[in-house]
């Protein structure tokens, strides 16, 4: 029952890190793992909610869109180590049934539901069928066995990875997966509540015993609804008794369920009462939310199945859409072309070797394929693969060289004739990938501030060890024209994994005393006391990448732009630094290309702007600025600075200078017209700061700036 506003509903989330944790749903621990591991998930649980609030009206059972049955792709990973364990197809889908009734409101123990319960008795548009084709578009039987030398499992998700003995998830946002294994300390299992953004470990985890109805299930849990319960975690259903111990101020987040004071176990007789309500039918211990036993569950209501498909609409509605349950029909002669393996990214040598990857998704064995190539649409070369390709197997080979000028080009191929007759699916039979050929660097300077709509820029690259959040050009925020490039580190979850931006390479033939110079904003994550932060790191390499110099490392406080904060960070013009790094040792070289690495720590959004490869120039003297050119107001500051300037100024940046000889650029000046602006310094500290102003390598002392508070 909802018993409270939103914002009061929102303070209930951190309960569910104190409930017990000898419970038949793990979800209170699997919660505390999540949000040890990841310093944001309350925070991303309290944003869900607020979405789901905001949504509710709009996303009901009652306007779901008018088809019958909506069906959900299910694969399950059995991991196993003992014969037991590797439970039997039949098991698994008897669960798989059990889940369609449970949640259509079709399971034959609907007559045990009390009569005063029934009137709010509510059901899901969804069909939960296990997939027929798995992410490559294979055919598949939706069970996925996996032999592991793990003898137990617990909610650390190690199951949900092959690396730790697992199972790795296939894509949440087309297959509800789930995880049958043995838990260990006699849990049944465990479900994820669902966040905005990508989650790769979203599913079921469900103990081997109490799976399905048949083969191991054990009783009391000897009906499937350990999966019934924990389905309804996944879809943002919470406990019926809000995980508040045995009080009864807390709230379910559900308008139709009863108030009730802690979790009911076994199989109570009706009516039951407790300290939260203690008239009427009392409180709904059969609702598949409570904790008693199997046959004593047997209903959700309609505020929970409306908040059910509100939660898969919001976070996860591609699975409403996904053709994982279309059977694969393979066609007599149909050939692939999966993957362009080579040309990508930088190539340091005119010569260029074409890889590719050939999938035979035809009926027949694939004997022969007809392969055409081209860089940029020009002529294109043949070549004619022979081999012996069994249906749904790929292979991936070599096409004879082809050579490449200089500058970025686009690599096509397209494969046909498979096995001499016409392909009968063309959609998948073509393929292209962008790359680079640089065999020394361009010319110097090299000015770059993603500006152009392409991203990355010719001849740079991304390389995205991870393969989610990388290097991404944004137009949030930039330190003095439209776009910048920015790593998103405040939903990246993960820790120490590393994107690089990867600069075209420079000739520094004639630099005596070359640097590189960037704009960099970036402010670390705190949440209470503690704080969590990343890194940045720029290499060098001068040999295409063989090896690499570090010239540059800051993290945390070093690189902070900003005092740290708990929401994601954008920053304002004023919370922009320049760092400069003398390439001196460089000097001479005709292929320099730079990396800037983003290094992982749950903390905040790192940008960068304006890189400039170009010849140190040593300033001239400090000079008073000029009467006229600019001023600043008002005096003291507080929590804005007003710029007021004449056309006499020149371009340049203004800036101010804090009592140990920081730099904090407050904005470029375009130069050759008057105007005015107005900088935010409200997260500046309060002190004394000096005005200076950079224009063509000359520095102009301006007068002083107060800011206090």
């Amino acid at each position: 029952m909802r018993k409270t506003l939103l914002a009061i509903v929102l303070g209930t989330l951190p309960l569910l890190l104190l409930a017990q944790s000898n419970e038949r749903c793990s979800i209170d621990a699997y919660t505390t793992f999540k949000q040890t591991k990841d310093p944001k998930y309350a925070d991303k649980l309290q944003q869900a909610e607020v979405i789901m609030q905001a949504s509710m009206g709009a996303n009901t059972f009652a306007r779901y869109g008018g088809e019958d049955l909506y069906t959900i792709p299910v694969v399950v990973h059995v991991v196993w180590r003992t014969p037991a364990q590797n439970i039997s197809d039949e098991q698994v889908m008897s669960q798989i049934d059990i889940l369609n009734k449970d949640f259509q409101r079709l399971n034959t123990d609907t007559t045990e539901t009390p009569e005063g319960f029934k009137p709010v008795a509510g059901s899901l548009p969804i069909q939960f069928c296990l997939a027929q084709r798995d992410p490559d578009g294979n055919p598949t039987t939706g069970i996925l066995r996996v032999e592991t030398t793990v003898s137990s499992f617990s909610t650390d998700d190690d199951v949900k990875f092959n690396a730790s003995g697992g199972s790795d998830q296939w894509d949440p946002e087309r297959y509800f997966n789930i995880w049958v294994c043995n838990l260990t300390g006699g849990l049944l299992g465990y479900g994820e509540f669902p966040t905005a953004g990508f989650s790769d470990t979203y599913g079921v985890v469900n103990d081997y015993l109490y799976f399905g109805d048949i083969g191991t299930a054990s009783p009391p849990y000897d009906e499937g609804r350990t999966a019934t319960h924990e389905v309804g975690h996944c879809f943002n259903l919470r406990h019926i008794w809000a995980d508040d111990g045995s009080g009864c101020g807390a709230s379910d987040l559900v308008d139709d369920t009863p108030n009730q004071a802690g979790e009911n176990y076994g199989c109570p007789s009706f009516p039951r009462y407790d300290a939260c309500t203690d008239t009427g039918d009392g409180v709904m211990y059969m609702n598949y939310m409570d904790y008693t036993n199997d046959g004593c569950m047997n209903i959700f209501t309609q505020g929970q199945a409306d908040r059910m498909w509100n939660a898969i609409n919001n976070f996860y509605p591609e699975l409403l859409e996904s053709d994982g349950c279309l059977p694969i029909e393979l066609l007599a002669h149909d050939a692939s072309l999966l993957t362009v393996i080579e040309p990508v990214g930088l190539s340091c040598e005119n010569t260029i070797v074409p890889e590719i990857t050939i999938r035979n998704f035809g009926a027949e064995v694939l004997t022969s394929l007809e392969i055409e190539y081209s860089i940029d649409g020009g002529t294109p070369f043949t070549y004619t693969w022979i081999g012996s390709l069994a249906s749904l197997e790929s292979t991936s080979f070599s096409l004879p060289e082809i050579t490449a000028t200089e500058g970025g080009h686009t690599f096509e191929v397209n494969t046909s004739n498979p096995n001499g007759f016409v392909d009968l699916n063309p959609t998948n039979d073509s393929g292209s990938s962008d790359f680079s050929v640089y065999t020394s660097g361009v010319e110097a300077p090299l000015v770059e501030g993603f500006e152009s709509v392409v991203f990355p820029t010719t001849g740079w690259s991304v390389e995205n060890n991870t393969g989610g959040i990388t290097w991404e050009r944004t137009t949030a925020a930039s330190s003095t024209d439209v776009a910048a490039a920015w790593v998103n580190n405040y939903d990246y979850d993960s820790e120490g994994a590393t994107d690089d931006l990867v600069s075209i390479p420079v000739d520094l033939t004639d630099m005596e005393a070359p640097q590189v110079s960037f704009d960099v904003a970036y402010t670390y994550y705190k949440q209470g006391s503690t704080t969590y932060t990343d890194a940045m790191e720029v290499l060098v390499t001068t040999d295409c990448g063989a090896t690499f110099t570090s010239v540059y490392f800051k993290e945390g406080e070093d690189l902070s732009t900003r005092s740290p904060i708990s929401a994601s960070f954008t920053p304002s013009e004023s919370q922009w630094r320049k760092d400069t790094i003398d390439l001196s040792a460089f000097a001479g070289s005709t292929f320099v290309s730079l990396v800037f690495r983003n290094i992982t720590g749950y903390g905040n959004n790192l940008y960068l702007d304006n890189i400039n490869i170009e010849e140190k120039v040593i300033p001239q003297a400090i000079t008073d600025l000029p009467a006229g050119w600019l001023t600043v107001g008002p005096v003291p500051a507080s929590s804005f600075l007003q710029l007021n300037w004449t056309s006499a100024l020149p371009e340049g940046d203004v800036m101010l200078i804090d009592m140990s000889g920081r730099r904090i650029q407050l904005r470029h000046m375009a130069g050759g017209a008057s105007g005015s602006s107005i900088v935010a310094v409200d997260d500046l500290p309060s002190g004394l700061y000096f005005l200076q102003y950079i224009s063509d390598s000359r520095i102009y002392q301006g007068e002083r700036v107060m800011i206090t508070r």
